[in-house]
């Protein structure tokens, strides 16, 4: 169908039966573009925005995608407003806007508050600010069963109280000056911290019950009264237990200080843990003349039948004199601790049958055990005197004879062996002398040395100075006396030594003057000359031009003596070979 073409329609270029289609009316735009059709049923579709002047009746379904009026709207049947998952309905025939399960109603902008329902539960949820209910003419109520006679639950009265409700009866309300409670109060923890009246009784029920009492303004903060396993306690955060009523009857206190500002009188035990301050005096019941006193400072005072018979100050412990001081012992003899000799002034320890003298120090100083004699010396023993070891498994007996035979003797099981130590000036102990389980005796720092040749040794003067040495099984220097550089040996302490030399001189030509070619010197005098005396070398007894001689002899010498081999001054000669040429010696004793 061919379109129709009006100028006289402004803004229409053509009214329109679409080529190809047919029972469709059409309407276009200047640029072609379809604005309006309606079809062989009726159907209206318009692209673009329909105003009404006057009223608008439609009879039939409408589906609007955006319809905005700027009017009033009435409904006049039901309307329903659906969401995603949850609906919004009014139902006309009752009245009532109805919300799905899930459908929400939000209030504030941003959304701040919802009231649902979820299908078992309506949930009111806010999350700015707070949630206020005003009721400033009467109350506001919360009641069940449609019924405030037979279901209050709780009421708000405007400037009043706030009463609560089991099964519609009252049990709590505040007041002006506090709450009251109708019927028995059970609390897990109650914590008051103003004036609490009660005209009843309190019963505090639980496995282990307890009161709490805080102290806001010191420590520590937090006191208790307890009920724990049978007894009644009295505690605090900080120190625990303090004062306990036990279930046997007896009572605890534990305390730095407990005070009695009156008399305390105590008909069992009395078990004290910290201090028991007295202003003077214990006294015996029914036996007043017998007690424990503090008289002055820094004293106290033991008085039997109204009389001082021992005290301690700052100076002594104090026994009146004739009193022995004497331990009861389960049977037999009672030992004793008491004054005797000249004057009362020795102290004596008895024991035993009789009570004999055991120990006993005299005024003069003297400690004499097992025995009466009081030599010269300051302690006198008599029998044998051990000294145990830690574990009690090694004993040290000493023990003298009647005829003067003394012995020292170490024990313990598998051997032992016998040590004498002694410290140097300024150094730690160190072990002197030990004598072995077999007998045998050996002296650690027993002074000692061997030295031998070595290449390039030679003389000092005539001196012969050896310089392999060191500690080893060939050479060795104990207690470093002798001296590298010299070529001497140097006493450290006065005793008889024995020294012992060799040299193999080298350089020999037939007829050379040999004799006398060692000698063992010292600062105070030549000890020995060397042990073979031959004039002349002669190589038929001695090959290559070598010749071994050597010397030894004992001598007595004093702390700081000097000890060396030294060259017949007329000779010249080397010598050479470590297994030849060597110098030793040692301290006889």
């Amino acid at each position: 169908m061919s379109a129709i073409h009006t100028k006289s329609l402004t803004g229409i270029t053509s009214i329109t039966t679409p080529s190809g289609v047919d029972n469709v009316f059409t309407v276009h735009s200047n640029d072609t573009t379809e604005r309006f059709r309606v079809d062989l049923n009726g159907n209206q579709s318009i692209a673009g925005i329909l105003t009404v002047a006057q009223d608008l009746d439609v009879d039939g379904h409408t589906n609007l995608d955006n319809v905005s009026i700027a009017g009033v709207t009435t409904f006049s049947d039901d309307v329903t407003f659906t969401g995603a998952s949850s609906n919004i309905v009014f139902d006309k025939s009752s009245n009532q806007i109805k919300f799905n399960d899930n459908a929400k109603i939000r209030l504030g902008t941003d959304n701040d508050a919802n009231i649902r329902h979820d299908g078992s539960n309506m949930w009111v949820q806010n999350s700015t600010g707070y949630i206020y209910m005003d009721a400033s003419s009467t109350a506001i109520r919360f009641i069940s069963q449609a019924s405030w006679a037979s279901g209050a639950m709780a009421a708000f009265n405007n400037n009043g109280s706030v009463q609560l409700y089991y099964d519609a009866q009252q049990k709590f309300y505040t007041t002006a000056s506090g709450i009251n409670v109708v019927g028995t109060t059970d609390t897990d923890g109650l914590v008051v911290s103003g004036v609490t009246t009660m005209t009843g009784n309190l019963t505090i029920s639980n496995t282990d019950p307890q009161l709490a009492i805080h102290d806001t303004n010191h420590n520590p903060s937090h006191y208790y009264l307890k009920g724990v396993s049978g007894a009644f306690k009295i505690t605090d955060s900080t120190n625990g237990d303090r004062i306990s009523l036990n279930a046997n009857g007896s009572i605890s206190i534990t305390a730095g200080t407990t005070v009695f500002s009156g008399a305390a009188q105590v008909s069992t035990n009395l078990g004290v843990t910290g201090n028991l301050i007295l202003s003077d005096q214990i006294i015996h019941s029914g036996d007043d003349n017998t007690k424990i006193r503090f008289p002055a400072a820094d004293t106290i005072q033991f008085e039997t039948n109204g009389d001082n018979r021992l005290y301690i100050n700052n100076s002594a412990l104090y026994v009146k004199s004739g009193f022995p001081l004497a331990f009861l012992a389960s049977s037999g003899a009672t030992p004793n601790i008491k004054s005797g000799g000249t004057n009362n002034q020795d102290l004596l320890f008895t024991t035993g049958s009789g009570n004999p003298t055991r120990l006993s120090i005299t005024s003069g100083g003297a400690v004499m055990i097992n025995t009466t004699n009081s030599s010269s010396r300051t302690l006198n023993l008599n029998g044998t005197f051990g000294i145990l070891s830690t574990n009690q498994s090694g004993v040290i007996d000493m023990s003298v004879t009647d005829a003067g035979e003394a012995s020292i003797g170490p024990y313990v099981a598998g051997g032992s062996s016998l040590i004498l130590k002694t410290n140097s000036s300024g150094s730690g102990v160190a072990e002197r002398l030990r004598i072995s389980s077999a007998g045998y005796v050996t002296k650690p720092n027993h002074p000692s040395f061997c030295a031998r040749h070595q290449a390039s040794d030679g003389f000092s003067g005539d001196v012969i100075v050896l310089t392999r040495i060191s500690t080893s099984w060939d050479v060795w220097n104990t207690g470093g006396h002798y001296s590298t550089t010299t070529g001497k040996f140097t006493a450290p302490v006065t005793g008889v030594y024995y020294f012992e030399g060799q040299v193999m001189s080298t350089g020999h030509s037939n007829g050379d003057n040999i004799q006398d070619m060692l000698s063992l010197e010292s600062n105070r005098g030549r000890i020995a000359y060397c042990r073979q005396r031959e004039s002349y070398f002669s190589s038929a007894t001695n090959a290559n031009g070598y010749y071994t001689n050597s010397v030894g002899g004992s001598t007595r010498l004093s702390s700081g003596d000097t000890v060396w081999i030294q060259r017949h001054s007329s000779q010249n000669w080397s010598y050479s070979n470590r297994y030849y040429s060597y110098f030793t010696g040692w301290l006889i004793g």
